[in-house]
């Protein structure tokens, strides 16, 4: 609407940065990653043709996002070309400077390497952009998206860690979490009960565990979050590894790998296939 507003009264800036939103959101929400990456190129394409370059490049990190997860390749010249391409569009954002447009770096790409189980690299990202946020007037919220992913990276250091520095940080996240579920219930009902799930496998309550994915997963699929419901399936799956229970791990393994492949994240896919450990 905003969007087509600003169209419509000839405020193209106004219409851009609609465009720019509804896109991140979009990602946010689990909204096919296809549809997203199409939504990319077309409204990229009117961002250069309107001259927005400002706007442009603050759907850079989103733009980056979606390609790691789409794409599928052992080719390394592909991957090299293509990684070449977008670090130096990401570079250009950083140069202007801009600490909110540094900020989504940090968010969007902290949020890749957490899907990807690269929770040593996730949780870097979250540092930096903590530190950034320091100097900022606000902070990147994101409607509940970032504390509920500060949570899940965090809670993924403490289980492969025995430093208490990680499980420390999990009260703040869950206090924004659970402020954000009381205001926006079916957006983020699955992103607490997840967390809380974490939790008491983290604790060694296995029972209450089990319960709380069992409703995470649920509780996303009934709200549409498709891509945070494969993230509750593949969790689960790894509580029943540490349980030595491979049969349920491989079904809840399986549930991951097709919810993700519908999510159109091929790429993640792929990669959780190479790496399930039996």
């Amino acid at each position: 609407l905003g969007y087509q507003m600003g169209m419509q009264t000839g405020d193209i800036q106004h219409a851009m940065f609609n465009a720019s939103s509804y896109i991140k959101n979009s990602f946010f929400s689990g909204l096919n990653l296809r549809e997203v990456e199409k939504n990319i190129e077309k409204f990229g394409k009117e961002m250069i043709e309107y001259n927005q370059k400002a706007v442009y490049k603050s759907m850079l990190p989103v733009k980056r996002a979606v390609s790691d997860l789409i794409l599928s390749t052992q080719d390394p010249l592909v991957m090299a070309k293509n990684s070449a391409e977008q670090n130096a569009l990401l570079e250009q954002v950083v140069e202007q400077n801009n600490p909110i447009d540094v900020c989504d770096i940090y968010v969007f790409s902290g949020i890749v390497a957490y899907i990807y189980s690269r929770y040593e690299l996730a949780a870097a990202l979250v540092q930096k952009r903590h530190e950034l946020e320091k100097n900022m007037s606000r902070t990147q919220l994101k409607c509940g998206v970032t504390a509920f992913y500060g949570g899940l990276i965090f809670l993924a250091m403490a289980h492969n860690s025995s430093e208490f520095e990680w499980s420390s940080k999990v009260s703040n996240v869950m206090s924004n979490v659970k402020k954000f579920e009381q205001i926006g219930k079916s957006n983020n009902e699955h992103k607490l009960l997840l967390l809380e799930a974490e939790i008491k496998s983290r604790m060694g309550e296995k029972d209450n565990a089990l319960k709380k994915y069992q409703l995470a997963i649920a509780a996303a699929e009934k709200n549409g979050f498709i891509h945070e419901q494969a993230i509750a399936n593949e969790r689960a799956a790894d509580f029943f590894l540490r349980n030595n229970d491979k049969d349920k791990a491989s079904q809840y393994y399986g549930e991951a790998y097709s919810l993700y492949l519908k999510w159109g994240a091929q790429g993640k896919a792929d990669d959780l296939c190479r790496n399930i450990p039996f």
